[in-house]
């Protein structure tokens, strides 16, 4: 599979393109309004589906809106059918502000840091590795850790590896 997106100058709208090398070779569009910077493509055997923070919000805007252009504080993950047009929430907005791990794709799994803050003036912040079965919305907390470190998964997924400043740690995934 080769996935790309585009998006017409001047336009609004963002375009994502889908070509499978066993396809037709025309390549699937999907349209969408918009996109925010914290988002991804998760695969499943039907077909891609987009992972999105769901909510923004800003302690110096004092408001909050749905699906921003440019969230910096994501809480909550939406799974965003394509094909259908339908989305569904996977996590909400307690679980955290959400970063979307970037690894190269993996049938039905999708990786995310949640971190959690507790306290006004000296928080303590906790991140949480999560892994998003995208094909039934179950989610399972893999490692929790002090700061958000890259992430790499086997290619057989049956481990993650995670890179801190003191070493790089391997841990089974559970099935």
């Amino acid at each position: 599979m080769l996935a790309y997106w585009s998006r017409a100058s001047g336009q609004t709208t963002v375009t994502l393109r889908v070509l499978s090398p066993a396809g037709s070779g025309e390549a699937r569009r999907y349209e969408l309004s918009e996109t925010s910077p914290n988002s991804g493509l998760a695969w499943t055997t039907h077909g891609p589906l987009l992972a999105r923070g769901l909510l923004d919000w800003s302690m110096a805007s004092n408001n909050a809106k749905v699906l921003p252009a440019d969230c910096r504080a994501c809480f909550g993950l939406e799974l965003l059918n394509l094909e259908e047009g339908s989305g569904r929430r996977v996590l909400d907005a307690a679980a955290g502000k959400i970063s979307i791990v970037p690894t190269p794709p993996i049938l039905d799994t999708l990786f995310v840091w949640a971190r959690d803050c507790l306290g006004l003036y000296n928080s303590v912040c906790t991140y949480a590795l999560t892994r998003v079965d995208s094909t039934d919305g179950a989610t399972q907390i893999v490692a929790l850790a002090s700061a958000k470190y890259p992430v790499a998964v086997s290619p057989d997924r049956l481990h993650v590896a995670i890179g801190a400043a003191n070493g790089i740690y391997v841990k089974d995934l559970p099935q």
